[in-house]
């Protein structure tokens, strides 16, 4: 059996968010987002990496695309979130709960047509009060020189989230060392053909990169907001 991953493409860059990982015979959760069964990351390794965090500590990733701008994911910045007075961003780290460089955020603005519903347009922009300082380990994400709707299997997914299938009577626990995997890609035309008859057929779309990995590997809760 294998795992289908759907993740909305960012501005057909090299930056992306978690929009659904699905298993097929499981219930579909809409947002699914962690790394299960994946490589831990060496110090440096993601450099464009981004922990936002709340007072209560990581709640979803993001990926540097300036020197004042971090891109994430729409569904992440909601409710208390959309405040930028109560997230801050931490980069140069490889850990969800110490070490790194902190960042305030002066503006925290979704996409203005981003669907929870449909998972459209799940993209959010968020603008630091002050320039990141790049080093060795924090610089921003390659993007490509020009748009694309094209992927070759040189993917990656990185995260904090889940490192095992949580379950579902208990509390998920994340991982505090960022992990990655690196998935195959499909084209839409081949996402479709296996999502024929399955409930969430209606998420595969041309904005979508969708993948697959054997199960137990892929996105799980708290991957949102970073993949690259």
């Amino acid at each position: 059996m294998k795992t289908i991953n759907l993740i909305c493409l960012a501005v057909v860059a090299n930056v992306v968010s978690v929009v659904a990982n699905i298993e097929f015979g499981q219930k579909f959760d809409r947002v699914n987002p962690h790394i299960l069964g994946g490589n831990d990351a060496k110090e440096g390794q993601f450099s464009y990496q981004v922990s936002l965090r709340s007072r209560k500590g990581h709640f979803c990733g993001g990926a540097i695309i300036s020197n004042r701008f971090i891109l994430s994911a729409a569904h992440c910045m909601q409710g208390p979130f959309a405040s930028p007075n109560l997230v801050y961003a931490v980069v140069g780290t490889i850990y969800s709960s110490k070490d790194g460089v902190y960042y305030r955020l002066s503006t925290i603005k979704s996409h203005p047509e981003y669907d929870k519903k449909k998972s459209l347009n799940d993209l959010a922009i968020l603008r630091t009060t002050e320039e990141i300082i790049f080093s060795n380990l924090i610089q921003p994400v390659a993007l490509p020189k020009m748009p694309s709707s094209h992927f070759d299997n040189n993917f990656i997914l990185s995260g904090w989230g889940c490192s095992k299938q949580p379950h579902p009577m208990q509390k998920p626990t994340m991982s505090d060392l960022l992990k990655f995997i690196m998935p195959a890609t499909l084209s839409t035309k081949d996402c479709i053909e296996k999502f024929k008859g399955h409930q969430t057929s209606e998420l595969v779309r041309d904005t979508n990169i969708c993948t697959i990995s054997p199960v137990d590997v892929g996105t799980c809760f708290g991957d949102s907001g970073n993949l690259s």
